[in-house]
């Protein structure tokens, strides 16, 4: 895990359930979104704890899982991959 910290930037989609991707990784969207709306920018380590909170009720996945989430939402060849996700955040200075 990371702890490099990111912001979100306006290329990150308004709309969650427009991102053609799967839904695991829309969640971890959602996340970005929650973390970044929550401490004004978001690490690889924030999106995990916020997406196994046991408290988050929306919690769709299995624990084991999200750890990879965002691996391989930057994976080409990959069908949890989100296209252009590169592109939604940037490195906080």
């Amino acid at each position: 895990m990371s702890d490099v910290r990111y912001i979100l930037n306006d290329n990150f989609p308004e709309i969650l359930e427009h991102v053609d991707c799967q839904p695991a990784p829309t969640y971890l969207l959602k996340s970005m979104r929650t973390c970044y709306d929550r401490d004004g920018f978001f690490t690889e380590t924030s999106l995990i704890v916020w997406m196994t909170d046991p408290l988050n009720k929306t919690k769709p996945y299995k624990d084991s899982n999200i750890r990879n989430y965002w691996r391989l939402a930057h994976t080409h060849r990959h069908n949890a991959q989100i296209p252009d996700i590169n592109t939604f955040y940037s490195l906080l200075d």
